[in-house]
């Protein structure tokens, strides 16, 4: 029997290694689109804080391990297309752009989720972040560390935006600002809950703006300059910096929630 997976982190790999362990006549063929397997991203935030300075210790293991216990792993490789009555994939390598099909006898889809990126003009400039990889927390890190970058705005007050605030505190930012279009931050939380915490993040000279939704991006030269928020107010990110050499002067992370992948 031949089994694919969709997805090669924790669910998918799981599956995989169970199968192997379990199946030893089974052949198990992984297509995970990112260039890594099975990381712990719980600790993103905190290689972006620098309390981890080695981004494979979140990685748990190594598509060669998992090859070497008998399963196929297939990296920078996204399934596109799946015929359940014919039991076969379509999938495309993201370093040649070229298509290849595989067949199957059974199929789990592990793809787990993405970062909700929101339908607002201008998201995709230069300057605007989403959380949810190990390549994400690189390249996020790689800015905040930069001795020119000061400023760092975060919109979302959930958990993954007041981790990223703590990060940015750690790292020694003096000016975070952090956007939450609720009344409150923390909201699956009582309010006696959610009111403390806010109020520890002021304590810490984070700047919480509440009831505040972003409603525009705009940028000049493909980098966001300013964002406009649904109170009407125009916060120019060119005020609060210099533009210099070729760094981005200010992180804008959206940080609002998750959702499972499609296919």
């Amino acid at each position: 029997m031949k089994v694919v997976i969709i997805g090669g982190n924790a669910a998918g790999m799981s599956a995989g290694s169970r199968l192997a362990r379990k199946s030893k006549d089974t052949e198990v063929v992984v297509y995970e689109k990112s260039n890594t397997v099975s990381y712990g991203a719980c600790g993103l935030p905190y290689y972006i804080a620098g309390l981890n300075d080695d981004d494979n210790k979140m990685r748990i293991r190594t598509a060669e391990q998992f090859e070497a216990q008998g399963i196929k792993v297939c990296l920078n490789s996204e399934v596109k297309e799946v015929d359940h009555e014919q039991k076969h994939v379509v999938i495309e390598n993201s370093e040649t752009g070229k298509l290849f099909h595989d067949t199957y006898d059974r199929l789990i889809i592990g793809s787990g989720s993405s970062a909700v990126r929101p339908p607002i003009a201008g998201i995709d400039l230069q300057g605007v972040y989403t959380l949810k990889t190990i390549d994400d927390a690189i390249r996020i890190k790689e800015d905040l560390v930069g001795k020119d970058i000061r400023k760092v705005a975060i919109i979302g007050g959930g958990y993954i935006g007041l981790e990223l605030c703590e990060a940015a505190f750690l790292q020694g930012k003096t000016d975070i600002k952090l956007f939450e279009a609720l009344p409150e931050i923390l909201n699956g939380f009582d309010t006696e809950i959610s009111t403390e915490v806010r109020k520890s993040l002021q304590d810490n000279n984070i700047d919480v703006h509440l009831s505040c939704k972003v409603n525009e991006f705009l940028g000049e030269n493909g980098r966001l300059t300013v964002f406009q928020l649904t109170m009407g107010y125009l916060m120019r990110i060119s005020h609060w910096l210099r533009w210099e050499r070729a760094l981005i002067p200010c992180l804008l992370i959206v940080s609002i929630n998750y959702l499972m992948e499609p296919l």
